[in-house]
C-alpha cells in the first residue's frame, strides 16, 4: 500500500506541486516571518524552526509535504501516538462543509477509518469532499499550501484579554473545545467556540483557541465571553459591559495583526521568481482575514 501510493505521488507530481505552491520556501528564505507567525499562531513553533533550521531546502520541502499528510495515530492509550498516511482520505480535497471521518480504535476488532459522503456543493457539482479539521484559512495555507474559501470564520491569535477589576483570559492557538455534554443547556449549541480552560492562576485563566464566527453565528463570540466571564466570576455586576471591551480587545488585536503582516509581506522582494506567486497568496490570505474581521463587526452589531 505504500508502494502503491508513493507511486501515485509520483505520478501526479505532488511533490512538485507542493515546492510551487507551499509558502516553506518563502519562510526558508525570509526567516522574519516567523516572529509573526510563531508568538501569534504557532506558540509551540509546529515544527517550524526544527524545519527551517537544516538550512536544506530539498529535505524541508520533502518534510513538509509528508507533515501536510500525516495523522497521528494512537495503537494504545499507554503509548504515545505515531504518524501514519491515510490512502483513501488522502485522495479527498478539503471543505469545511466535508465530511469528518472516523477512526475505529476498537482494539478486539480490525482498524477501520469510515467518512460519510458529504453534502454536494453546487459549485463543485458530485465531488465528495473531507473535512481536514476545524481551521480557519490561515492553517490550510501553512500546512497544505492553499487558501481555504469556505472556512467561515477566523481563529483568534494568541493574547491576553484585559477585564478591569475581574482578570484577564489568556487565549492560545491550541485547539481543544468543551465537549456537548460537559455544557450547560443554553449553552450546549456551542461547543465549537467555547475554549477548553487549559490553567487557572487566581484571577486569570489560560485558554484554547478562540474563534471570530462568521455570519451563520453572529452572537456566538459574545456568547462564548458571557459564559468564560461567568465562569470566573458567577456574580459580576458588569458582566455585560466586560464582554463587548473583549470582544473589542479580540477584533482590535486581530485586525492590526494581519495589517502588520499584510504590510511586512508587501514589503518582501524575493530574489526566487517562483516565490512571486507564494508571497502574492500570503497576501491575499491576510486580505481575506482582514474582510472577514472587518465584516464581523457589522453583522455583529445590536
Amino acid at each position: 500500500m505504500m508502494e502503491a501510493l508513493l507511486e501515485l505521488y509520483n505520478l501526479t507530481g505532488k511533490l512538485a506541486y507542493h515546492r510551487r505552491t507551499s509558502p516553506w520556501l518563502l519562510l526558508a528564505s525570509s526567516p522574519e516571518i516567523l516572529g509573526f507567525l510563531i508568538p501569534a499562531r504557532y506558540q509551540a513553533g509546529f515544527g517550524l524552526k526544527i524545519l527551517l533550521s537544516s538550512g536544506n531546502n530539498d529535505e524541508m520541502m520533502l518534510q513538509s509535504f509528508l507533515n501536510s499528510r500525516v495523522l497521528g495515530y494512537f495503537d494504545r492509550s499507554t503509548a504515545p501516538p505515531y504518524p501514519v498516511f491515510m490512502p483513501v482520505l488522502d485522495l479527498f480535497n478539503h471543505d469545511f462543509q466535508g465530511a469528518l471521518f472516523e477512526i475505529n480504535q476498537d482494539h478486539n476488532k480490525e482498524g477501520s477509518v469510515a467518512i460519510k459522503r458529504s453534502i454536494p456543493s453546487r459549485f463543485t457539482g458530485n465531488e465528495c469532499f473531507a473535512c481536514y479539521g476545524p481551521h480557519d484559512s490561515f492553517d490550510p495555507w501553512l500546512l497544505y499550501g492553499f487558501i481555504d474559501l469556505t472556512a467561515p470564520f477566523v481563529t483568534s491569535i494568541a493574547m491576553t484579554i484585559e477585564l478591569p477589576t475581574l482578570g484577564k483570559i489568556e487565549l492560545t492557538p491550541v485547539i481543544k473545545n468543551r465537549e456537548p455534554r460537559n455544557l450547560p443547556t443554553v449553552v450546549s449549541d456551542l461547543s465549537f467556540y467555547i475554549p477548553a480552560v487549559l490553567a487557572k492562576n487566581g484571577d486569570n485563566i489560560n485558554v484554547a483557541r478562540l474563534v471570530i464566527p462568521g455570519p451563520a453565528a453572529p452572537r456566538a463570540l459574545r456568547r462564548t465571553l458571557h459564559f468564560l466571564i461567568s465562569e470566573m466570576h458567577p456574580g459580576h455586576a458588569k458582566k455585560q459591559n466586560l464582554v463587548m471591551q473583549a470582544e473589542e480587545q479580540i477584533v482590535a488585536a486581530n485586525y492590526v495583526y494581519y495589517q502588520n503582516l499584510a504590510r511586512f509581506l508587501q514589503g518582501l522582494y524575493p530574489q526566487d521568481p517562483l516565490q512571486r506567486p507564494i508571497l502574492d497568496g500570503f497576501i491575499r490570505l491576510c486580505d481575506l482575514q482582514l474582510l472577514r474581521v472587518a465584516a464581523y463587526r457589522g453583522y455583529a452589531k445590536d
